[in-house]
C-alpha cells in the first residue's frame, strides 16, 4: 500500500516508514504543499496513495466525494501527534500497514486509533 502523508504529519514519520520499506510521500517532496484537501485528496487519488492526516475535516471530504461518486485510495484520521510520540505513531502506522490492503481501503476512511 502506498501512503501520503497530509502536510502536517511529522516528516519523521515518512522517514521512519521509508525504512520499513514503505512507499511514503509527503506534500514537500511533490509540490503540494499549502494546497486545499480537496485537492491533496485529488493528489492521494491520482497516485493511488492512502492519505493519512490530523485533519477531521476529511470525514465531510470523504461524505462529498461518495455522493459523487468519486473513488479514493483511502483516508487515515489520526488525532494530532508530537514529535515526542513518534514512536506512539509509527507503531499505529504499522499495525494499520499489517491489516489493512489496498482493497479494503478503497473508498474507506478509518481511524488510525483503532489499530492499538
Amino acid at each position: 500500500m502506498k501512503l501520503y502523508l497530509d502536510e502536517d504529519v511529522p516528516l519523521e514519520l515518512a522517514r521512519q516508514l521509508r525504512l520499513k520499506g514503505y512507499d511514503v510521500v509527503t506534500p514537500q517532496e511533490v509540490g503540494m504543499l499549502h494546497r486545499d484537501d480537496p485537492e491533496q485528496l485529488a493528489f492521494a487519488a491520482s497516485q493511488q496513495r492512502v492519505i493519512l492526516t490530523f485533519d477531521k475535516g476529511y470525514y465531510r471530504l470523504a461524505d462529498e466525494w461518495f455522493l459523487k461518486g468519486q473513488p479514493h485510495s483511502g483516508i487515515v484520521i489520526t488525532r494530532e501527534y508530537q514529535p515526542d510520540e513518534i514512536r506512539t505513531l509509527l507503531g499505529l502506522c504499522l499495525n494499520f500497514l499489517a491489516r489493512e490492503t489496498e482493497e479494503t481501503m478503497a473508498n474507506m476512511v478509518f481511524r488510525l486509533e483503532q489499530y492499538r
